[in-house]
Parts: C-alpha cells; structure tokens; sequence
C-alpha cells in the first residue's frame, strides 16, 4: 500500500511539472482517461476501449471528520479498517449517423473490505462480478473546428448481484454489492472546446433510478459534475488535469435480510447508524492528474486523483486516493 501510495504522489508530482510546460498538438486523446462520455463519434468511425480504475478506502468518516478505530468500535461491533475497489470496464463506441453515437460499457468489479472486532480479530469480503451494462446515445447538436457540444441519454440494465454474502451466507451490505438491482437512467451533456495546443471540457451527468429492487431498497440518485483541462506536451504526450462533484441522496426502503450484527451495528440500533437507510446521501470532490500517450493509432493513459471534500450524513468509508489506467483503439 505505501508503495502505491508514493507511486501516486510521484504520478501527480510528474504531471504537475509537465502541465507546466509547453508543446504542440499530435492528435492524442485530449480528455482525461477516467472522463466517460468525454467525445462523440462522426463518419461511421468506432473505437473500442479498456480501462481499469482502482480506488482506496481507510477507515469510517462521519460528516466532514474521519473517525479512529476505537471510536467506532466504542458504537459498533465491527469496524471497516480498509477497502480497495477495482473496476475493469469495456466500452465499445460506435458513430451509426454523422450526430448520433451509441456506447455499451460492460463493468467487472472486485470488492475487498477488512473489517476488525473489538477483541482485534479481522475478516474480508470479496464479492466480484459482471456489474450494471449500460447502454447510451450521444447527439451532437453543435460541432465544428472548435468546439463540440452532445447530448447523453443512456440505461443500466440490474446485471450486477445484489445478493452477494460472506463466507457465512449473511448478505453483505449495499456498498458490497455489484450493481444496484434497479433499471437507471442516466441522462446529461457534454461540452469541449479545443486549439492547437490546449483544450477544456464540461460534463454533466444525473443518473435516477426506477423502481425498487428485488430485496426491498432503491439506491439514490446521483448527479456528477465535472470540469477538465488538457494541454499538449512534447513528442505525442498530454497532460491533463480535471475536478469532479458527485453527490447523492439517501436510500429508499431496506433490505430487511441484512444482519445487524454482521453489518457492524448493535442489535438495538437495527434502524440507525449505519443501517440508516436516510444517512446514506453524501458528496465528495475530487482532483486529479493524468498522462496521455499516442502510440500509433493506440491511446493509452494513466490519472490519479484524491478527494478534496468528503461529506457524509452517517458512517460511510474514508476515501483516500484512486488511480485509472485505460488503453483505446479507434478505427
């Protein structure tokens, strides 16, 4: 872990001094790497890319303050001490008119969570699976040398496992699932404008989801936003840097299976703390730097980032850094 760690911070150091310096444009992928629905497609073109996102957690954050140990485990009867998520998504883009641009993205995801007892004993889950397809179209009303503006409207189909459990059979918490067990929409727009050398972008993206879940819940909806700049450096590079906003609301209904004493509470806050389904809403933002690299018709780029605010209402866990790594071939 401090090994990835420092590896991060070298990352961001190394693009800090890039983005400092002056280059030419060589046509390679301007957005950063983790940006989805960064461009739209034209003349029948297609592009096929994979790429995979890693993500950190240490410990529980309660509102704006990050809680020790031994202050969650003074309420509860277990505490996550650290949670990685990585996520591997195909997506396979494909320009069907000169405006319209359809976008299938096939997520794999591998949750790992340690969790520690009072008496200092600790276990993980790791639940992985096929997560929640999404299929999407993007219009592009406004397009010329310049600048580009699209419209998105996509689905999520429930192919992620809400039925995940531990070694056990006790089903494992919302967060542990693979997707959200619903039908979401998802619905924003997308906005760049581009020079020989530098380019900015704006994305803006709701996803609401419909209905409720086989086991009795709906996640909340969530809305992202967020603002990137990229600029060219030497030979094919380019860095970039961006700033993120996601926020979202409580849960709907509960999933009366989930074992109170598995999920860390005491049996007599069963409807409180963490098993609140009206303290699950929060936001965070995040920076990030990246790197992007032409090689031939082949894009390949790296970005990290780390959070600047966190806030939520109930006990949710800390995040700390994340780290994607993509390749894309367009024909």
């Amino acid at each position: 872990m401090n090994c990835v760690r420092r590896f991060t911070v070298g990352l961001l150091a190394a693009c800090c001094f890039l983005l400092l310096n002056t280059g030419v444009s060589y046509g390679v992928f301007e957005s950063p790497v983790s940006q989805m629905y960064s461009h739209a497609h034209r003349d029948d073109s297609w592009m096929v890319s994979l790429q995979t996102m890693t993500s950190s957690a240490d410990g529980v954050r309660h509102g704006d303050s990050k809680l020790s140990n031994a202050t969650v485990l003074e309420h509860f009867n277990h505490s996550p001490t650290s949670m990685q998520m990585t996520m591997t998504m195909l997506d396979v883009m494909k320009a069907v008119t000169d405006k319209t641009t359809v976008m299938v993205t096939v997520p794999y995801i591998l949750h790992n969570m340690t969790m520690e007892t009072p008496s200092g004993d600790s276990h993980s889950h790791s639940p992985n699976g096929i997560g929640d397809i999404t299929v999407s179209a993007l219009y592009t009303t406004y397009r010329d040398d310049t600048e580009e503006f699209f419209w998105i409207t996509g689905i999520s189909l429930p192919s992620g496992s809400i039925d995940e459990t531990d070694d056990e059979g006790n089903r494992l918490s919302y967060p542990m699932q693979l997707g959200s067990g619903t039908v979401d929409l998802h619905t924003g727009f997308t906005l760049k404008h581009r020079n020989d050398t530098t380019n900015f972008g704006v994305n803006v993206l709701g996803t609401f989801r419909t209905g409720m879940s086989k086991n009795g819940y709906r996640l909340g909806d969530k809305f992202e936003a967020s603002v990137w700049a990229g600029r060219s450096l030497f030979l094919s590079f380019r860095g970039t840097m961006k700033l993120g906003f996601s926020g979202w609301s409580n849960i709907h209904g509960e999933d009366e299976s989930l074992d109170p004493v598995h999920s860390g509470i005491n049996s007599h806050h069963r409807h409180t703390d963490a098993l609140n389904t009206t303290q699950t809403g929060g936001y965070r933002s995040d920076f990030s730097l990246g790197l992007n690299h032409a090689i031939g018709g082949i894009n390949v780029g790296l970005e990290a980032g780390i959070p600047v605010i966190q806030h939520y209402p109930g006990y949710v866990l800390n995040q700390t850094w994340w780290a994607t790594l993509g390749v894309s071939a367009g024909f």
